[in-house]
């Protein structure tokens, strides 16, 4: 009798994660932020990064009510479903025709 030899896949080598996605590397950003039922929420650009998992954000007054340039500390993990621009015209343009806008409508309804 012969025996049967299985051949084992060879593993996918690891990839490291681009540069981009280093420490920090939302610094600069500008962003919508999405609440957790889905609707438009805070807007202004990610400026610091005091430690590792953590942002300081500036929120625009225009959108919070009159709190102009109210900072907040906030954790990476409640930012994975924010949308994220390059910079404040990339923004704008989101809020009035991308996908912030098709979310401001929604939470209009």
């Amino acid at each position: 009798m012969s025996e049967k030899k299985t051949r084992k896949r060879a593993a996918a080598p690891k990839q490291s994660l681009p540069a981009e996605w280093c420490m920090g590397c939302l610094v600069g950003k500008y962003f919508h932020s999405i609440s957790s039922d889905g609707h438009l929420g805070w807007q202004g650009c990610v400026v610091g990064s005091p430690e590792p998992g953590w942002y300081m954000v500036v929120l625009f007054d225009w959108f919070v009510g009159g709190e102009n340039g109210a900072a907040r500390l906030v954790a990476f993990s409640d930012m994975t479903g924010w949308l994220f621009y390059q910079n404040a015209e990339e923004m704008n343009y989101g809020y009035q025709y991308g996908d912030a806008s098709a979310l401001r409508a929604t939470s209009a309804e």
